[in-house]
């Protein structure tokens, strides 16, 4: 599989019809090993971050990323998940945790770590550009996908809000 990492956002970003984009069942890990599942976001507008230590950009996105979250953290329909996926072998859920503690970042990380004979949810979505952003309605149906980080913090604050915005008003 060749892996792209993407830099710039609104290039990528694409909009979806939710008739033809639904969200394939899956089962990932939180970073303490806590399973989370396609049933436990129905209801809520879903902002999935897909990441990798050794991405840079994936890196640099996150204070935006953090902020979006913090902005939304009053709504109780409005999830983030930053999913850890395509990783380096080894790197772990203890590894990760103190990756993120190291560079001061404060968010709930889940492994992208499928079970034998399973796909992965990245594989099951055909992520090969990193980082990754996909959003959910709250049927479970993809709306957005933007590759990249473009590098502006303000940017992808806007875009994400603006997208999560309107499907909190649909």
């Amino acid at each position: 599989m060749v892996l792209h990492v993407a830099t710039q956002s609104s290039l990528y970003a694409q909009q979806y019809d939710p008739a033809e984009n639904e969200f394939p069942d899956f089962r990932i890990i939180d970073s303490n090993g806590k399973p989370f599942q396609k049933r436990d976001m129905l209801g809520k507008v879903v902002v999935m971050d897909f990441w990798a230590t050794w991405c840079a950009p994936c890196i640099k996105s996150f204070p935006a990323l953090i902020e979006t979250e913090d902005n939304f953290k009053d709504i109780e329909n409005v999830i983030f998940l930053f999913i850890n996926t395509l990783e380096v072998v080894g790197r772990d859920g203890p590894f990760i945790n103190n990756f993120l503690d190291k560079r001061g970042f404060d968010m709930q990380v889940y492994l992208d770590r499928p079970l034998a004979g399973e796909k992965s949810l990245s594989e099951a979505l055909a992520i090969t550009t990193l980082p990754q952003r996909i959003i959910l309605d709250a049927s479970g149906n993809i709306r957005y996908r933007g590759k990249g980080f473009s590098g502006s913090d303000e940017e992808l604050i806007n875009e994400l809000t603006a997208k999560i915005n309107k499907l909190l008003t649909d």
